[in-house]
């Protein structure tokens, strides 16, 4: 089953080129990608599970629980997306940006545009910066909004060290 994940709504464009996944690969982050939408779209935010090693991570410096952070997450969603509409979320294929890690880890970095409207009635469009990548043993969408959310996942999975957040 893919897991998907949702680490935060906070919003900055990209904007490179650069190819490094092989078809299959690519594939899988189409349908990984998809069936994050398919799920963000039935608003099932149970589904939006961060991957093993950023959970653990999180919640270390939390002196939390995985267990305890995810649930807290998931009623955070739920709570914050009670009052919002979301009218699309849509995938900019051709700007995503793709690579390795120097232990041969495939990623690519995409980013949505979303467009939604608050319960005051106004219309907010933003652009998020996803990863897309396959990490404890499964593909994971991870949006990163901020360079302080990639340093977590790069300190959560080290072989990522190396790769710059664009943006």
């Amino acid at each position: 089953m893919m897991r998907l994940a949702l680490i935060a709504i906070a919003w900055v464009a990209l904007g490179c080129a650069a190819q490094a996944l092989d078809r299959d690969d690519r594939q899988s982050v189409e349908i990984t990608v998809n069936d994050f939408l398919a799920d963000f779209e039935s608003r099932d935010w149970e589904a939006f599970n961060l991957p093993p090693g950023l959970l653990a991570h999180i919640a270390d410096l939390q002196n939390s629980t995985p267990e305890r952070l995810q649930a807290a997450m998931i009623a955070q969603t739920r709570d914050m997306m009670r009052t919002v509409v979301v009218d699309s979320v849509e995938v900019d294929w051709d700007a995503m940006v793709t690579g390795e890690t120097d232990s041969g880890t495939g990623y690519a970095f995409l980013p949505f545009r979303s467009r939604f409207r608050l319960e005051s009635g106004r219309f907010h469009e933003a652009v998020s910066v996803n990863i897309v990548t396959w990490v404890d043993e499964d593909w994971y969408v991870v949006r990163i909004g901020q360079p302080q959310l990639w340093a977590l996942f790069q300190a959560a999975y080290p072989e990522f060290g190396g790769v710059d957040f664009p943006g």
